[in-house]
């Protein structure tokens, strides 16, 4: 069964809806070591409650806007995972400080920074230049990888740490992790995909009534609204009682023409024409009831199958 998810987090994240499917295409990988099964990442993370990220601020209007006041800095080991994170920042209407600003501060400090370094130690120094650029949070991603000379060529374990940290306060508003529970391909989006659950499992607002659901074969796994999914859990009960009611139907329908069959039978075995007339009469009167019931029968189908549709395509958004 799958569930509606909310894009990233929460409904203040619409803007951001297309690329989550894109980077969950990619999420769900193939164990390119052991054969063609899916590969599902495990996930860990929490959030300050008062963190907005990703929802915006309410206007006059009372519709959602993009927190324009926020400025970030992204600092990863990754190219890919840098780039995808900034994306998303802006896509949310954010404003993204570029990395360049910030090499040049650290190298006017004499401080050399490597883009793989991203070890705790230098936390104060980039967050201290980050302050200089006018970044109020900066968002750290550490990609790790491992490989051993026994693993199948171009295999290995992956995992990333995404944690976001006040310029001013040094206080991490959100931190999230996820790793693959087996080897993957050594491919970039694979890492970059691990990085897009890290955040949504971070930022998943479960202070708001979301939970968060693992994936795996039974479920597309994310950020699910609880009521959204007992309303589900309502319909899907429904559906299921209106089909054992159409089966029902089908059986006593079918019992019906197999009385018809019969009667039809007897009235061509009549012995001579008057006694087929007499009989006639009430077999074409049941025969009318059966049609009847027939089309109202296959009317139900139809709207019932529209309505499962329906229910399917929700539950694939």
């Amino acid at each position: 069964m799958k569930f509606r998810m909310s894009p990233i987090s929460l409904p203040g994240m619409a803007l951001f809806a297309g690329a989550a499917l894109v980077i969950f295409l990619v999420g769900i990988v193939s164990g390119g070591c052991g054969g063609g099964h899916s590969v599902y990442p495990i996930t860990s993370g929490s959030h300050v409650p008062a963190d907005a990220f990703g929802h915006g601020l309410q206007d006059a209007s009372g519709h959602t806007v993009p927190d324009q006041l926020q400025r970030f800095v992204v600092w990863s080991n990754h190219t890919g995972v840098e780039h995808y994170i900034t994306g998303l920042l802006l896509q949310l209407g954010y404003t993204v400080v570029e990395r360049a600003r910030l090499q040049k501060i650290l190298s006017e400090q004499n401080l050399r920074i490597a883009q793989a370094d991203t070890s705790s130690k230098l936390s104060e120094e980039i967050l201290a230049a980050s302050k200089l650029v006018g970044a109020s949070q900066v968002i750290f991603a550490e990609v790790h990888s491992q490989t051993r000379p026994a693993w199948p060529e171009n295999a290995r374990l992956a995992s990333v740490e995404v944690r976001s940290v006040s310029v001013e306060s040094g206080e991490v508003r959100w931190a999230g992790t996820a790793q693959y529970r087996e080897l993957v391909a050594a491919a970039d989006g694979n890492v970059v995909a691990l990085a897009h659950w890290a955040i949504w499992r971070a930022t998943c607002r479960v202070e708001k009534g979301y939970t968060w659901h693992e994936p795996s074969d039974s479920t597309t796994g994310g950020c699910i609204a609880k009521d959204w999914l007992k309303e589900r859990q309502v319909q899907d009960q429904r559906l299921s009682t209106e089909l054992q009611e159409l089966t029902t139907e089908k059986q006593a329908i079918d019992q019906q023409k197999q009385g018809l069959d019969q009667q039809q039978a007897a009235i061509n075995a009549a012995p001579d024409t008057v006694r087929r007339q007499k009989l006639l009469p009430e077999y074409m009167q049941r025969l009318e009831a059966y049609k009847q019931r027939v089309a109202a029968y296959d009317q139900r189908v139809q709207e019932f199958n529209r309505r499962r549709a329906e229910l399917s395509s929700q539950k694939e958004k």
